[in-house]
């Protein structure tokens, strides 16, 4: 193919063929990370080695060769185009070439007198010219598009790629771009990124980051707890919740507050181990029941933190496999992670002690972390509270609209003999884990552990003045005011309404047992309020008033009529067939109306 005599202009098409060859190429793993600056540069050189018109396509003006140096040369001349591995060379075989078998390539012109010399020689590190790249391009959003479309970087990579000012938020905004193209359809719009700080986010709390969840927190209180009196933030969905546990908190005033004690603190984490014989389990287990190993396993298991102390070490032999529970004090952090890499210390000295212990697993689900169990329940884990209230029965009248005998049964009934009858584990109570997780949520704690921190016993009686006790039981707190989500500023606003933010100095872990303190304060506030909604039949009410939507969901028809066509009620009808249609039309939204008058007549002052 003979090429033109003037000096063509390839223009957007070559630029966007090369855009595309690199983006496919698989052995430019650096370099397509920045595939249009490449691309820019590579254009120049190419114009020296192609001749491109719209008739006959692109030309090779000389084909390449290889010093031995294996530095690869294109000589430009007038010379024909000669074969290229048995086909005629194009921008595409070009590159292939070029880049085969390179980890990464750089263009360089050449130093010929006549510089007629395209020179294109491998180098060291693909680190080093992205590199150089970066500071001399900056790529826009499309090309990032591209390449995580053609599947050469990976979006969990763009926090990592992207440089600058706002380069966490960016990379947000262009992963959800990619999100958007790859569900076609679905938009993300409803879905806010705008306004959030991403940097205590990033390799801390989240990652492939596409915004944030706007949850509604309200605030019950104060709640009096041991004399100091608190507001409590509470992150929910479930409308009647904040106002049922706000009037609790009322009852609890009114009654000189509730006295709330740490019976326990400690954080666990237990490995498994596997032996070929049991001898050699139980030789363990004892070795470890010993008190004289205790201090050198304490020394190997705190050597990585100032905060972890290790408390004991209990062993359980399970045929094979054998248990190693430690128990530690965390300060003011729940401490997972903590006790983790304590627990691996631990594990690395008991190995060098018996070679032939195989340690299958650092958690071996008997710690047990974000599952209810029984075993937690008796022992406890993180923070072991209780919280007592007594209430006179004129307050019980006044606030929560009914007796004290009349809650008594009610918990009876409900509490023991129907959590028993149900054979529940640690659910000997009314919603513990609807406060539990409307506060985890708000302050920043890990909310996959409402599951075991929710555990709780409530039990109620009547004392010799007539007056109703309460107490309520969580042998499971596992909570922190440091590390985790309590980094993020929101979360971070709530502890401080609490008086519970970040690590106490004075008294390292006071302020997570207040947290503590806190959670099972308000857990018994919210079982006094829906206890006794239960006992005055007033639950269904006041969730008809406060948690159902005053929308108008139905616009155009009825949750039981078909949806009428706009062209079909725009017909002249008769009298009678137009007033059957404005019936039809009126029916849903006529009942849904009906209902919210109703609820709005009810008498739901038990609540509020």
């Amino acid at each position: 193919m003979a090429a033109s005599a003037a000096k063509p202009d390839m223009g957007e098409e070559l630029l966007n063929l090369l855009e595309h060859v690199l983006v496919s190429y698989e052995n430019l793993p650096g370099l397509v990370k920045h595939s249009k600056p490449l691309a820019k540069l590579i254009l120049a050189d190419l114009q020296k080695c192609f001749s491109f018109d719209r008739r006959n396509g692109y030309s090779s003006k000389k084909p390449p060769s290889r010093t031995a140096s294996g530095t690869k040369i294109f000589h430009i001349g007038n010379d024909e185009a000669e074969e290229l591995d048995e086909a005629t060379p194009t921008p595409a075989t070009y590159i292939s070439t070029l880049t085969n078998g390179c980890s990464a390539v750089s263009l360089e012109n050449g130093d010929s007198d006549s510089d007629s010399t395209c020179r294109i020689k491998a180098v060291g590190s693909v680190e080093g010219l992205e590199r150089a790249f970066r500071s001399e391009h900056s790529l826009s959003d499309r090309d990032y598009l591209l390449q995580m479309k053609g599947k050469r970087i990976k979006h969990r990579e763009l926090e990592n790629l992207i440089d600058g000012r706002d380069s966490k938020k960016r990379a947000v905004a262009l992963r959800r771009d990619f999100v958007q193209h790859f569900n076609r359809g679905v938009s993300l719009e409803q879905l806010p990124y705008f306004n959030y700080d991403y940097e205590p986010v990033s390799q801390a709390c989240c990652e492939n980051v596409i915004g944030y969840m706007p949850i509604p927190v309200g605030v019950a209180g104060p709640l009096k707890v041991n004399q100091r009196d608190i507001y409590i933030p509470l992150a929910t969905t479930e409308g009647a919740l904040v106002a049922s546990t706000n009037r609790g908190c009322a009852a609890l005033a009114r009654s000189g507050g509730v006295n709330v004690f740490i019976i326990d603190d400690k954080m666990t984490r237990a490995p498994v181990v596997k032996f070929k014989d049991v001898a050699a389990c139980l030789a363990v287990d004892k070795w470890l029941r010993d008190p004289d190993n205790f201090d050198n396993i304490k020394r190997e298991f705190e050597s990585d933190s100032s905060y972890a102390k290790l408390l004991k070490i209990e062993s359980s032999p399970e045929g094979l496999f054998l248990f190693i529970k430690f128990f530690a004090s965390t300060g003011d952090a729940m401490g997972m992670n903590m006790v983790s890499k304590g627990c691996q210390h631990a594990m690395r000295y008991i190995k060098g002690v018996f070679s032939e212990m195989e340690v299958v697993c650092l958690s071996g689900n008997y710690c047990v972390d974000k599952k209810a169990a029984a075993v937690n329940l008796i022992q406890g884990r993180g923070k072991s509270v209780v919280a007592e209230a007594v209430l006179t029965e004129a307050v019980v009248s006044g606030i929560l609209k009914t007796s004290p005998r009349a809650m008594v049964e009610a918990a009876r009934a409900k509490l023991e003999v129907g959590s028993a009858h149900a054979v529940t584990l640690g659910g000997q109570n009314c919603h513990a884990a609807n406060i539990v997780a409307a506060l985890f949520l708000a302050s920043g704690q890990d909310v996959a552990q409402v599951v075991s921190s929710s555990m709780c016993t409530t039990r109620m009686e009547i004392n010799e003045y007539n007056d109703l006790h309460v107490t309520c039981q969580m042998p499971v707190v596992e909570v922190g005011t440091v590390g985790g989500g309590t980094v993020l500023p929101a979360q971070k606003t709530a502890l401080e309404m609490m008086g519970v933010a970040g690590g106490n100095r004075s008294n390292p872990g006071e302020n997570s047992r207040e947290l503590a303190r806190i959670v099972c304060g308000a857990v018994l506030a919210g079982e006094l309020s829906l206890l006794a909604a239960l006992a005055t039949d007033d639950l269904v009410a006041s969730h008809m008033k406060l948690n159902r939507s005053r929308l108008n969901l139905y616009t155009n028809g009825s949750d039981a009529t078909p949806h009428l066509s706009a062209p079909l009620l725009n017909l002249n009808l008769s009298p009678c067939f137009r007033e059957r249609r404005d019936t039809l039309q009126a029916n849903g939204n006529g009942r849904r109306q009906r209902r919210i008058s109703d609820n709005r007549n009810t008498n739901c002052s038990n609540i509020l």
